[in-house]
């Protein structure tokens, strides 16, 4: 018999810090496609994870709905690109999105592709590289939640945990073997996430 049960309570987390990320618009600052401060500005939200791992701060569950809301979805990119006049129209329209993060030490590669795209003017090429960048960031997603899950799973006294990050797959058991927690973490179309709970051997209300 499965239970559906809800809760209020909101906990802030602690986010482990991982590679130090930069948004798109302060890449293209570096290379003089943008000034730094106005784009900063305007892509307040875009840097939340950066901040997060530049820091390992405490995430409030406010400041992630509010920074998932503003996001570019996979299919907003071509539409946004085709929009623009050109290459280097298209980059700024970009960086100026909520979304777009570049771990810094990819930085050097991408500022000599991104100089190469916008040289021949490849509007296909920018679709590309957006879509490339939204699809890192949900794999980088993906690997932190399932990283946070086996903490809070290990927290309630779960040990034995099988973590299968490829597959996206966190298997949880408690002490005596009785109690079982699956947690799938799914990458959707548009670039986002998705979790799927299972638990088996829990009774009255346990």
């Amino acid at each position: 018999m499965s239970e559906i049960r809800e809760t209020t309570t909101i906990d802030e987390v602690e986010v482990a810090p991982s590679a130090p990320l930069i948004s798109l618009g302060e890449l293209l600052a570096g290379i003089g496609f943008l000034a730094y401060h106005g784009t900063r500005l305007a892509v307040k939200g875009t840097c939340l994870a950066g901040s997060l791992a530049y820091k390992g701060g405490r995430a409030l569950a406010s400041e992630i709905a509010s920074a998932r809301a503003g996001r570019l979805a996979v299919s907003g990119i071509a539409p946004l690109v085709s929009s623009s006049d050109n290459a280097r129209e298209a980059l700024r329209a970009l960086a100026t999105t909520n979304g777009f993060e570049i771990p810094k030490a990819e930085s050097e590669r991408l500022k000599a592709r991104i100089e190469s795209l916008v040289s021949t003017n490849d509007k296909l090429g920018i679709t590309s590289l957006a879509t490339e960048l939204i699809r890192s960031r949900q794999e980088r997603l993906k690997t932190s939640l399932l990283t946070l899950t086996a903490e809070a799973c290990g927290e309630i006294g779960f040990s034995g945990q099988a973590l299968r990050v490829e597959h996206g797959v966190l298997v949880a058991k408690s002490a005596d073997g009785r109690r079982t927690i699956t947690v799938a973490v799914d990458k959707t179309k548009e670039g986002d996430v998705k979790l799927h709970f299972d638990a088996d051997g829990f009774h009255g209300g346990a």
